[in-house]
């Protein structure tokens, strides 16, 4: 789906100035910003998703687990009626068949230990290499069967990284995830180490936080 240009004829958000959207109004003092724009940004802290998640660390690994949110507001001017070009159809064709840029790929039988979906790795020679990065996905591709309609069986890409800061706990996931909220709008955040056992809890407070905020949706 492209990107949005602007906010006409899409969402607008009134969002709490605490979880410092972008853009906002710079020098103001009130409690919100509304958001009126076809891409926009809010921090999600570390802090607010331990008080509001039962589990989550906010400084896992050593690190702080801030995650920035970035929404695309759907607008039904530029994106109804949307059709992919050529070649992003061709290589949605090529993961789902295992083909061309993913002839080498690979999927592991074993679900991914955190996440519970498949690892779809792009290189396998003959084994995924450590620091290979995979696809989240919710099912394995049967190749005699057509490609879903849409690319939504992708649930995220991550890759395993090494702890620098603190190395004796090991290595941990770094999760990149997209979703849509209840009113078509395109977001991404990100989630790394044990708290990706959460994902499902954190789109749940996310969905709720931008229901709450939704001011209009055409």
């Amino acid at each position: 789906m492209p990107e949005g240009s602007s906010g006409d004829g899409g969402s607008k958000y009134k969002i709490p100035n605490g979880y410092d959207p972008e853009p906002s109004s710079w020098g103001s003092n009130a409690k919100f910003t509304i958001v009126d724009s076809g891409e926009f940004s809010l921090m999600l802290t570390g802090e607010i998703l331990a008080k509001n998640i039962q589990g989550f660390d906010p400084t896992l690994n050593g690190r702080s687990h801030d995650t920035m949110v970035i929404v695309n507001v759907y607008d039904p001017t530029i994106h109804d009626g949307w059709e992919p070009p050529e070649h992003i159809v061709k290589n949605w064709d090529d993961m789902w068949k295992m083909e061309g840029n993913y002839k080498d790929a690979c999927i592991g039988r074993k679900k991914d230990n955190l996440t519970g979906y498949y690892r779809y790795y792009m290189s396998c020679h003959p084994d995924p290499h450590p620091n290979s990065n995979f696809f989240l996905i919710d099912r394995i591709p049967e190749l005699n069967k057509p490609r879903p309609k849409n690319q939504e069986y992708i649930k995220g890409n991550c890759t395993i990284v090494n702890g620098f800061i603190r190395p004796e706990e090991g290595r941990y996931h770094s999760c990149h995830f997209f979703r849509y909220t209840k009113s078509k709008d395109r977001y991404s955040f990100r989630l790394y180490g044990k708290n990706v056992r959460l994902l499902n809890e954190v789109e749940n407070f996310l969905d709720g936080r931008f229901t709450e905020w939704l001011v209009s949706s055409e």
